[in-house]
């Protein structure tokens, strides 16, 4: 192997250990939160279609400050 145009010697992968100490205990899940019987995403689509029954208005998204009409 070279770098900078010198010989640096034969690669080698490097090896991955342990990613926690030996003495470390593992940790206990968090109780899962109980449900909300709230469905967002039905929230949300419905909120959409409210928002986009009359159509979108495109004209209005453009920049008007760089001249374009």
């Amino acid at each position: 192997m070279r770098a900078a145009g010198k010989t640096v010697g034969k690669a080698i992968p490097h090896h991955v250990g342990r990613h926690a100490h030996p003495k470390a205990k593992p940790e206990t899940p968090a109780e899962t939160a109980p449900a909300t019987g709230i469905n967002y995403l039905k929230v949300l689509g419905d909120e959409y279609a409210v928002n986009t029954a009359k159509g979108i208005n495109y004209s209005s998204l453009m920049d008007d400050s760089r001249g374009h009409k």
